[in-house]
């Protein structure tokens, strides 16, 4: 049911708030009960931790809207660890997975440096402007912290979002493993 619920909420915006409520409500069910901060999550050829991050620095964000639906932050060894503040759909799973896939030993990711390098350059892909028109989940970056310009003008409807908890990283981890596990034999995919 969530692998389904997060497939129909994927290309509708109207819908993904609508679904939210149902798509956290299941997580939860399906959680674990566990009070670890960070989680890894994987799968054949990608992982991910799932923690808090800080997001007064560098980061790139996934949104949806005018909401972060997940922060995304390097670790120290160039790969990434998300925080997600709203439940997830199909195409956030599915950008979360394509970003942390396993470096190459010679030529790293999609031929960058590290998960951290791809990541930058996805945020900057010009796709992310069409998806955000289309109400779609799309790549954010912030230089200077979530809501800071380039200019350092504090834009309040991205800033009062810091205050935001991020979702306990087992949930997320649910979400994202029930998915993948799900994909793998859905013809449709993401």
């Amino acid at each position: 049911m969530l692998y389904g619920l997060q497939m129909r909420a994927k290309d509708d915006a109207a819908l993904w708030r609508a679904l939210s409520p149902a798509l956290n409500r299941l997580a939860e069910l399906l959680t674990p009960d566990t009070a670890r901060e960070n989680l890894a999550v994987s799968g054949e050829n990608w992982w991910l931790e799932v923690g808090p991050v800080d997001r007064g620095q560098t980061l790139v964000t996934l949104q949806r809207e005018m909401e972060v639906i997940a922060a995304i932050r390097p670790r120290d060894d160039g790969r990434l660890r998300i925080a997600a503040y709203h439940p997830l759909d199909a195409k956030s799973i599915g950008y979360l997975i394509a970003l942390g896939q396993t470096p190459h030993p010679e030529y790293g990711v999609c031929m960058r440096e590290s998960n951290w390098a791809y990541a930058l350059d996805g945020a900057a892909a010009n796709g992310n402007a069409y998806a955000a028109d289309r109400g779609e989940a799309y790549l954010s970056y912030w230089q200077f912290g979530l809501g800071i310009t380039r200019e350092g003008h504090s834009l309040p409807i991205w800033r009062d979002q810091i205050a935001r908890p991020p979702r306990p990283a087992a949930s997320v981890a649910i979400e994202i493993g029930i998915h993948y596990a799900l994909s793998a034999n859905d013809t449709q995919g993401v």
